[in-house]
């Protein structure tokens, strides 16, 4: 699709960011950052860590003052996250992880 909704890609990320990121993946996560497990709970935080940063490249084009005032709360690499890459799916697909995580959900 070549449209160029600004209006409705702002919606569907506001609703991933709360709907799955918060809602469901940090509260999930919850158990393994203090499950006792300190490899698992570095894995936990290096994967919430990473999706923060990826969801702030997305959320840039929407609210560029206050994403790049969080990417400077952390310590992220570069300059500015204006000029960092646009996330891209490099990761392959795990269809049967995906699912059973919707059934926890």
């Amino acid at each position: 699709n070549d449209r160029h909704d600004f209006g409705e890609s702002g919606r569907a990320l506001y609703d991933f960011f709360w709907g799955e990121f918060a809602d469901w993946y940090i509260e999930s996560s919850k158990t393994r950052l203090y499950g006792g497990d300190p490899q698992a709970a570095m894995v936990t935080r290096t994967v919430l860590v990473y999706c923060f940063h990826e969801l702030l490249k997305l959320w840039h084009p929407f609210m560029p003052f206050v994403t790049e005032e969080l990417w400077h709360a952390f310590p992220f690499e570069g300059e500015s996250l204006m000029v960092d890459w646009w996330p891209a799916s490099a990761q392959p697909r795990d269809d049967p992880s995906i699912a059973r995580y919707e059934v926890l959900k």
